[in-house]
């Protein structure tokens, strides 16, 4: 299983570290804790269940042309 860290899911889906800390906040996408640092990561699937209820609540947040499914292995 492949984990991402906060920096690269807001860069892979190009907004800020804010936005992705807010879902996380919000319990909209789902972050792991390891060890007793404060980092947080996400999994693959965490960010795939995310992308794919973004894209059902409003189509626009991530359009098919950003190449996100590569990246995600899909």
């Amino acid at each position: 299983m492949r984990f991402f860290t906060v920096k690269e899911v807001a860069e892979l889906l190009r907004v800020s570290l804010g936005t992705i800390y807010g879902a996380i906040d919000r319990g909209e996408l789902k972050a792991h804790r390891f060890g007793r640092r404060t980092a947080c990561r996400i999994s693959e699937d965490s960010l795939r269940e995310f992308v794919e209820s973004c894209a059902e609540a409003e189509p626009k947040l991530v359009p098919k042309s950003t190449g996100m499914h590569r990246h995600l292995g899909t």
